[in-house]
């Protein structure tokens, strides 16, 4: 039964990958327009973090985190981002990692509504302070099947960032560099994973 479960998701990952292709080489990119690329995705019952709600965050993660990265790049960041789903120190759903954060208590106290604070957020993009919503139609729309792709094929594909749960853009040295395990360079982003 397992084996038939890792085929199918291997025959999904790769119709997802060329369904990419596909759009990218057929439809130009609109600036500033707001596009969501898949009205309607089925999901197999058996599938762990592959529902809808999972979907969308990692696909904004890509999005946010990488669209300007290639192929290996975006994976990776969809990679980092289960890694943490599936480690102990982090929450264990896909948005409840992608929009981890502080939250100002004083918007929770006053209006009872969980803002994050400025920069104070795992991933950047989720609390810097601009429009969440993707605009660059193709890039979104990669995204989208990149992020349907690696929930999928997670436990099929081995993993490109070597289980790494941290990374950074080369062009920064943050604080916490010390306290992991560098893996790997992909594209401007440095991958580390936990020291054991």
């Amino acid at each position: 039964m397992k084996s038939k479960l890792k085929l199918v998701q291997l025959v999904i990952g790769v119709a997802a990958l060329l369904f990419i292709s596909v759009i990218v080489l057929m439809y130009p990119a609109e600036p500033k327009q707001k596009f969501y690329a898949v009205e309607k995705v089925t999901i197999p019952p058996e599938s762990k973090h592959l529902d809808l709600e999972s979907i969308e965050c990692m696909a904004l993660n890509i999005y946010h985190e990488s669209r300007n990265q290639t192929l290996g790049g975006r994976l990776a960041v969809g990679y980092v981002t289960l890694n943490r789903v599936n480690s102990k120190k982090y929450p264990n759903t896909v948005c409840g990692v992608v929009k981890q954060a502080r939250y100002n208590k004083w918007f929770l106290a006053k209006h009872n509504k969980k803002v994050p604070q400025r920069n104070k957020c795992s991933f950047s993009w989720y609390c810097d302070g601009k429009s969440d919503v993707p605009l660059e139609s193709n890039a979104w729309e990669e995204a989208y099947l990149l992020a349907i792709h690696v929930i999928n094929m997670y436990d099929v594909i081995s993993d490109p960032t070597k289980g790494s749960i941290m990374y950074h853009s080369t062009k920064v040295k943050p604080y916490w560099i010390g306290a992991y395990k560098y893996q790997v360079t992909i594209d401007d982003h440095i991958f580390y994973g936990s020291i054991q």
